[in-house]
């Protein structure tokens, strides 16, 4: 293997790292933001805004499927919202 094929192998390589590393980055970027909305939800009046968001957020977390106990958190969390004044 020649100098020029190493270089090439060596290019590949850190390619194939930064690639990972950017997408590694977004994932955890677009999970915060996220979790920020769902934090944001709860402190509202929006019910709907808050199980949606909350059901984002956790189907995030968990790679597409939320399990019951993620349900049930939402809901705990939910209770705590304040209620809209008539």
């Amino acid at each position: 293997m020649g100098l020029t094929e190493k270089m090439i192998w060596l290019a590949a390589g850190l390619l194939i790292i930064i690639l990972i590393s950017v997408s590694s980055l977004n994932k955890s970027d677009k999970l915060k933001q996220l979790k920020e909305k769902y934090e944001a939800a709860l402190q509202g009046t929006d019910r709907m805004e808050a199980w949606d968001a909350g059901r984002a957020y956790y189907r995030s977390l968990r790679g597409s499927e939320i399990t019951i106990e993620d349900e049930q958190t939402i809901m705990r969390d939910m209770a705590h919202m304040p209620f809209e004044e008539s």
